[in-house]
């Protein structure tokens, strides 16, 4: 989960202009992409954190969905 969340935040980095572009629903205000790239960095935020080793996958994914709750730009 850490590697795809690390990976979809550079990705979404990289191309948020690429989405914001295209977007059209539910109107079309240019930000989708730069929306996505800020929720999917919150989630990861908690990833790159010192997560025991051991924890339980479930916690972590706990985490990374309350992070992505509060998303601070």
């Amino acid at each position: 989960m850490k590697r795809w969340l690390s990976k979809a935040e550079t990705t979404l980095g990289n191309h948020s202009d690429r989405l914001n572009a295209i977007n059209i629903f539910p109107v079309a205000d240019g930000d989708t992409g730069t929306n996505l790239y800020l929720t999917v960095r919150a989630a990861a935020r908690p990833c790159r954190a010192s997560i025991p080793p051991r924890c339980r996958r479930s916690r972590q994914i706990r985490q990374c969905i309350r992070s992505a709750r509060r998303i601070r730009p």
